[in-house]
């Protein structure tokens, strides 16, 4: 006996699932986005450089959506983990960190909303 509508049910299927990663892709492209827009805030500018190498990137792996801002400068991480003063207002170490942790509460809201967490 053949399964009637099987793959109407299957195109509906694919569909939906769809639809769920384009979500999930839209939520966590927008919360790394607010994170690398409050994060460059805070950045140390000198050439302009630094500020210039972020990168993000959203991706699945096993099965899980991922969201990854790189800041490819060769002394990215020497400049975020140094403690010092910077002459641009508002910028210091830990720049990227500190925007993540300040902004928790707006990407777990931003992600419960795109149905990735509850």
């Amino acid at each position: 006996m053949a399964l009637k509508g099987g793959n109407h049910v299957l195109r509906q299927l694919k569909k939906q699932l769809n639809g769920i990663e384009k979500r999930e892709r839209r939520g966590v492209w927008k919360a790394i986005a607010l994170v690398e827009r409050e994060a460059k805030k805070q950045t140390p500018v000198d050439t302009g450089n630094l500020i210039g190498s972020y990168e993000r990137n959203v991706f699945y792996r096993h099965g899980k959506i991922k969201g990854l801002i790189t800041v490819g400068a060769e002394y990215a991480v020497s400049v975020h983990e140094k403690n010092k003063r910077y002459r641009k207002p508002g910028a210091k170490w830990k720049y990227l960190e500190d925007p993540l942790k300040e902004n928790a509460g707006q990407i777990f809201s931003i992600l419960k909303e795109a149905g990735i967490i509850t």
